[in-house]
């Protein structure tokens, strides 16, 4: 569809890009040059925030057109004396919806405790500078990576090959050396990790995602191998 779109066919094209898995943690997005219709990421992931809310950007050409599926009174014009006089008889509420985007956000209101977070959350990020060095997170990664990587062919679990990215990767075993290790299996192995050993993976169709952070250092990453590798054998 990117494709498509940059080569002028527009018309029936509607682009959606979910980059809940890289924005954060790969170079930035440029929505100018992509120009998608909408773009959105929950924050749980790369940008380090708390679980319950997601960033949208909506094509500003598009918002006009669009109205929103959660019709609450919070994208609904409630503070203004237009209000007033564009109230539905029948229910005693607004009818106006805000200008902009603002229309389109979730009804309740804001978090006190989850909004600080996330703007602290989101004040790091942009402190990487990513925008001028989006590469940063990757390079400082690749190490850690590699040596997964090599655990991984050591030990008898198939890695992508070729280009990915080092801030999440797919381990998936390989039936001859682990034929007793069933997607069933992994995911006790997750469980077994996280409370004997405070190791922390995902399992996802089959393959275990190891997805690390700026954070973790060789030796940890040395422990987590081994302490993954006594769990699958004992499963």
């Amino acid at each position: 569809n990117a494709c498509r779109r940059q080569q002028g066919n527009e018309d029936d094209v509607v682009l959606i890009l979910d980059v809940t898995q890289s924005v954060g943690a790969m170079p930035p997005i440029n929505v100018q040059e992509l120009r998608p219709a909408v773009l959105c990421s929950s924050v749980h992931k790369w940008l380090r925030g708390p679980s319950g809310y997601s960033l949208v950007y909506i094509d500003p050409t598009l918002v006009p057109l669009w109205e929103p599926l959660d019709k609450n009174g919070r994208a609904r014009v409630l503070d203004s004396h237009v209000a007033q006089h564009e109230t539905n008889p029948h229910t005693g509420y607004p009818t106006a919806f805000k200008q902009g985007a603002r229309k389109l956000d979730a009804g309740g209101r804001p978090n006190g405790i989850l909004l600080p977070m996330l703007k602290t959350s989101l004040e790091e990020v942009v402190a990487l500078n990513l925008k001028e060095n989006g590469h940063y997170i990757q390079n400082r990664l690749r190490p850690i990576a590699d040596r997964v990587c090599a655990w991984c062919l050591e030990k008898g679990f198939r890695v992508p090959t070729g280009p990915h990215a080092n801030h999440i990767i797919g381990v998936r075993p390989i039936p001859e050396r682990w034929p007793l290790l069933t997607p069933e299996k992994m995911a006790k192995v997750v469980k077994s990790l996280g409370e004997e050993d405070q190791c922390f993976l995902a399992v996802r169709c089959g393959a275990f995602r190891i997805a690390p952070y700026l954070d973790i250092s060789m030796d940890q990453l040395e422990t987590f191998l081994v302490a993954l590798e006594k769990h699958c054998a004992a499963s």
